[in-house]
């Protein structure tokens, strides 16, 4: 199922149409969307961040409504990515930490740790030296984690501030109109 929010277009104070804005297609760039009166409508300036944050609160509320983020949770969300889903310092269940170590062999585990096997960035370390990050976790009891967010290999401390394409899409709204 695809995302979509439908939103009422106002001209001079009366109501004239309502658009459907598809979120994959916003978040891709895509500014214009059809109507009900045929036409596509572009939103502009304001109405593109406003629409861009209600879709960002919307998929907080979603997240927020999984205290420990499950596998099973992230699939019934409908979240698109697990940025959108799952914040580094989250409790999230075993089921997930497998879906990571099964994608690709892992490039760290241990019985506190385990790191995906491919990597989610690279960013410089103290050195000034690219280095790959990995999606980390962090043994919390038998069966649960947290999510310590992505590290270098080998390591818990979260080198990445990771954003969502929505979250990118809203700083560059505010920014660009």
């Amino acid at each position: 199922m695809q995302e979509a929010v439908e939103g009422e277009i106002y001209k001079h104070g009366q109501y004239y149409t309502t658009c459907v804005i598809g979120v994959y297609s916003l978040t891709s760039g895509i500014k214009a969307f059809p109507c009900g009166i045929g036409d596509d409508y572009e939103l502009k300036g304001e109405e593109l961040v406003q629409v861009l944050e209600f879709i960002q609160k919307q998929r907080e509320a979603i997240a927020s409504r999984y205290p420990v983020k499950t596998y099973e949770g992230w699939q019934e969300s409908g979240l698109p990515t697990f940025e959108d889903y799952c914040k580094p310092g989250d409790t999230v269940d075993e089921a997930m930490v497998d879906y990571f170590m099964n994608c690709v062999p892992p490039v760290s585990m241990s019985s506190s740790c385990a790191q995906a096997g491919e990597a989610y960035n690279h960013v410089p370390d103290d050195k000034n030296r690219y280095r790959a990050t990995y999606t980390t976790f962090v043994r919390l009891s038998s069966s649960q984690w947290r999510f310590a967010g992505y590290c270098y290999a080998g390591e818990t401390t979260n080198r990445v501030e990771a954003e969502t394409s929505l979250e990118r899409r809203i700083k560059e709204a505010r920014t660009n109109g």
